[in-house]
């Protein structure tokens, strides 16, 4: 899954406009992430999480900037495993879904693709929807469990966390991206 998130990454980067220069950047950072290692050294719910969620940006992103709607499919697809594995999928789903309501484009809403892609992650989802209420919502359990106690931190603590687990070297490369992203065409051209 690590591997696999190198060739996604940088073909994400140059959707966004980065020079090839940028891309090798982009490789060189999400290759040498330590939490990126930790999480697809075994397998777990975690392996293949920044893969499929990297994927559903990728593909939504790409459906919206070069026009090719049917991408929303495969956006769909792996949202739909991704759900098989962790349910955070649905928030951050809901997170991308209201920033482009909140930013635009609006019309996405309108499209007969994206609705399709949102059938197939939800077809692809549906065993375990299913299962979760025959059984009686044990996630929820699991999740009043977990949270019992387990606080993350201030805001600040959090941050200082993953700059820490994502690199620290590379830190300021990631964070100076998204900075730039804010004010390349690859961001106006999604507004």
């Amino acid at each position: 899954a690590a591997v696999l998130l190198i060739p996604l990454v940088v073909a994400f980067a140059e959707l966004l406009g980065a020079s090839k220069r940028g891309a090798w950047l982009a490789a060189i950072a999400a290759a040498s992430s330590p939490m990126l290692t930790a999480m697809t050294a075994t397998l777990t719910t975690s392996t293949f999480e920044a893969l499929d969620f990297t994927a559903v940006a990728y593909f939504v992103t790409r459906a919206l900037v070069r026009n090719e709607p049917r991408l929303y499919w495969w956006a769909g697809a792996f949202a739909g495993f991704a759900f098989e594995a962790k349910y955070g999928i649905v928030i951050w789903i809901a997170g991308l879904a209201a920033g482009l309501i909140a930013a635009g484009p609006r019309s996405i809403v309108r499209s007969r693709d994206l609705w399709i892609g949102a059938g197939i992650g939800a077809a692809i989802a549906m065993p375990n929807v299913v299962w979760q209420l025959v059984h009686g919502l044990p996630f929820l359990e699991l999740v009043h469990n977990d949270s019992s106690g387990n606080l993350t931190g201030t805001p600040a603590e959090f941050i200082m966390d993953q700059i820490l687990v994502l690199n620290l070297v590379l830190a300021p490369l990631w964070m100076t991206g998204i900075c730039l992203l804010y004010t390349s065409d690859a961001a106006d051209d999604l507004t």
